[in-house]
């Protein structure tokens, strides 16, 4: 299992994230623009929910999912 807020940096730490479900934050320069699963990765992108995004540019965190609070009155 990884460790929460834990930054994904090599193919092994990918790798890891995939078969344990570990929830990604992807942010790039401290702005968040996309979260989820990661589905699959290359030498160059990650796809995470379905949304390409670059290694170079991109900070990829583990984080805990969110819990979305519906209020249905």
């Amino acid at each position: 299992m990884m460790n929460i807020n834990t930054n994904l940096t090599s193919d092994l730490d990918f790798d890891h994230a995939i078969f344990f479900g570990s929830f990604v934050m992807v942010s790039i320069q401290d702005k968040v623009v996309g979260m989820g699963l990661i589905e699959k990765f290359s030498e160059h992108e990650v796809q995470v929910s379905g949304k390409n995004h670059l290694r170079k540019q991109s900070v990829f965190t583990t984080t805990e999912p969110f819990d979305i609070f519906y209020d249905f009155k």
